[in-house]
């Protein structure tokens, strides 16, 4: 409620108290009160007027006193979204595969460099979303994977992207493989 609405209603709850205080004074018939016309409506002037700036009084602390919103706490801001890109042509014998999620084509046989994900398991780096797009022509071969490409088929979607868009354009002998989540290659 605005302040102005506020002191609104101050003002016609004590205009309505000063009506409601003198006619009940003029109207019930209390035998301690005066008797005359005069003194009576006296009596129920000042009583109403007493009355009505308590009224004001107690409206013009409410009215003029500052209401506390609750602070809206702020929306927490979005991990960044990571967005891969990817593009190409292929021609002649060319061979191309874009990996938009994490890729392990074979298990690893010697030691690994510490942080390195195990074989198979998706790369915690893993966009959110994808977009490639890719053209073949000729006798060339495209992959395009929009996930996790690995020897394993219990891959975690921690390497699948959220958002996939691929693109692709063959001419002549050109193949292209699009893959939209995961692409799980045979191993021997």
């Amino acid at each position: 409620m605005t302040r102005a609405v506020r002191w609104l209603v101050v003002a016609l709850a004590t205009a309505a108290t000063f009506g409601v205080c003198v006619w009940v004074v003029r109207a019930v018939p209390w035998g301690w009160l005066p008797q005359g016309e005069g003194p009576r409506l006296d009596t129920a002037l000042t009583f109403g007027a007493v009355t009505a700036a308590a009224v004001l009084a107690a409206g013009g602390w409410w009215a003029s006193r500052e209401l506390t919103q609750p602070t809206p706490t702020p929306a927490p801001t979005p991990a960044p979204q990571r967005v891969r890109k990817q593009q190409a042509t292929a021609s002649g014998k060319a061979q191309v595969t874009l990996v938009g999620g994490s890729r392990d084509l074979a298990p690893s046989t010697g030691p690994q460099p510490p942080g390195t994900p195990p074989a198979g398991a998706p790369t915690a780096d893993a966009p959110a979303r994808v977009d490639q797009d890719a053209e073949a022509s000729d006798d060339s071969s495209v992959l395009l994977v929009g996930g996790h490409l690995g020897p394993t088929s219990d891959a975690s979607a921690d390497g699948i992207p959220t958002e996939v868009e691929q693109r692709a354009k063959a001419s002549g002998e050109g193949r292209i493989v699009i893959a939209g989540g995961d692409q799980h290659a045979e191993g021997p």
